[in-house]
């Protein structure tokens, strides 16, 4: 039989069924921070069904990528733009571009159903229905308005009239030299002055729709929330919030990229150590968290409050029920114990425990473990290349004998081991013999 939790209500307290009163939730339909005057173009262009603007990303990034690959043609410059050492311009368009719009659909949709999750859980109840929609309104008025497309604006014409690039970011694709290039080309141009532009508005604009998201996620987090100790979810009913972040891991990913893409421009040019990377990964987990993990620290007092409440009025339960289970079964002068088997004191009794241990095991923030190995993962894994080219491949093939050697549980596959390595070792020199003589005679 599977067990369940128990809930006991404060003096007075009714219980939450569930539902909409009023139709509240209506109004939460077309609920997010991504949208604002160029998704209302998008629509009115009919380039965007709903929230889901994906296309757009994908269609905006080729366009401006397709016209860069043309230019270079015209110009007889592909073999330059399709070095490694410009590869971080290719990531840009191709990649981030497509991923932001990406993030943005996925996202949407989840913070509608969290806002309307509030109201049909009834973590937001009574009064603080009214202040949640409120609260819903102003984001709302804010993302729809034209002053941060604006200001966005002027710090990406600001950006590309100084030829300063953009913080946290490096590499020779990210900003304009003109010591460098002094009478640049119609490719250089388009590059310069409309691709990376672009890209820089889009950023900005990403980064006023997470700020926003903060915001409504402050003055959420001052309501008076209705936290059940409890919960299968082990963050009192905010759970759902840790789905909402794990959209954010589109937008991490397409930022490791083109990091991933600086870097390797860095490594072409001698400008990083593999020391120098260590140091960046750290920075780059630290900084994910601070902005993706950081904004649910702003529910941690109420969570705490739950949790101590909980404990409080489930210990207090729970030293009733066994003290009055104790007297009926196991205390002197009992009377029932030939009616043990199949009483619901004891299943009872094991769903008190069960309960007891979910209020213990309460997080003080709505976050999982999924949600922290997504964004992990997401920034990690596009750095793979690059560390692969900082390590020696004598390193890379020492540590991967001494990893095969030491998870080997016998002697035999030790040396089986050692026989396939030394085969391929064979192979490799003989391949590199035969390359190296049709290279003489060709000469």
């Amino acid at each position: 039989m599977a067990s369940t939790t128990i809930e006991p209500q404060a003096p007075g307290e009714q219980p939450h069924h569930g539902g909409d009163p009023g139709g509240v939730t209506e109004s939460f339909a077309g609920f997010s921070v991504f949208g604002g005057p160029l998704h209302a173009l998008l629509a009115r262009l009919k380039l965007a069904r709903g929230s889901n603007v994906t296309p757009v990303g994908f269609a905006l990034g080729i366009a401006l990528w397709s016209v860069l690959v043309a230019l270079a043609a015209l110009e007889g410059q592909l073999h330059r733009i399709f070095s490694l050492d410009v590869i971080a311009g290719h990531v840009r368009l191709l990649i981030v571009i497509p991923m932001l719009f990406m993030c943005a659909s996925s996202a949407a949709p989840r913070m509608a159903a969290f806002a309307r999750y509030l109201i049909l859980s009834g973590v937001v109840r009574g009064q603080a229905v009214g202040e949640l929609v409120r609260h819903v309104t102003t984001v709302k008025r804010l993302r729809d308005s034209f002053v941060p497309d604006v200001v966005c604006l002027a710090l990406t014409l600001g950006l590309a009239i100084t030829y300063t690039p953009l913080p946290l970011f490096s590499g020779a694709t990210d900003g304009y030299d003109p010591a460098r290039a002094a009478a640049p080309t119609l490719l250089g141009r388009w590059y310069w002055f409309v691709c990376l532009p672009v890209f820089r508005y889009l950023i900005l604009r990403w980064l006023w729709a997470l700020l926003l998201w903060v915001y409504f996620l402050l003055r959420l987090s001052r309501l008076a929330l209705k936290l059940i100790p409890t919960h299968p979810d082990r963050a009192g009913g905010l759970g759902y919030l840790g789905i909402v972040h794990a959209e954010f891991s589109f937008f991490v990913f397409g930022m490791s990229c083109v990091l991933a893409a600086n870097f390797a421009e860095d490594v072409l040019a001698g400008l990083m150590t593999l020391n120098m990377l260590y140091s960046r990964l750290c920075f780059l987990l630290v900084g994910n968290f601070v902005l993706f993990v950081g904004p649910l620290f702003l529910f941690s007092r109420k969570l705490w409050e739950a949790l101590a409440e909980g404990t409080t009025r489930y210990m207090e339960l729970a030293a009733r029920y066994v003290d009055e289970f104790d007297c009926k079964w196991i205390g002197e002068g009992v009377r029932h114990r030939g009616e043990l088997l199949g009483t619901p004191d004891l299943q009872t009794l094991a769903d008190l425990g069960s309960s007891v241990e979910v209020v213990d095991n309460m997080s003080l923030i709505p976050a999982s473990r999924r949600l922290l190995l997504s964004l992990a993962v997401a920034a990690l894994a596009p750095m793979i290349p690059i560390a692969l080219m900082l390590l020696p491949g004598d390193d890379i093939a020492a540590k991967l004998i001494k990893f095969l050697l030491g998870s080997a549980d016998s002697a035999t596959t030790q040396l089986s081991v050692c026989l396939a390595f030394a085969c391929l070792s064979d192979r490799a020199a003989g391949a590199r013999y035969g390359l190296r003589a049709a290279r003489r005679e060709k000469a």
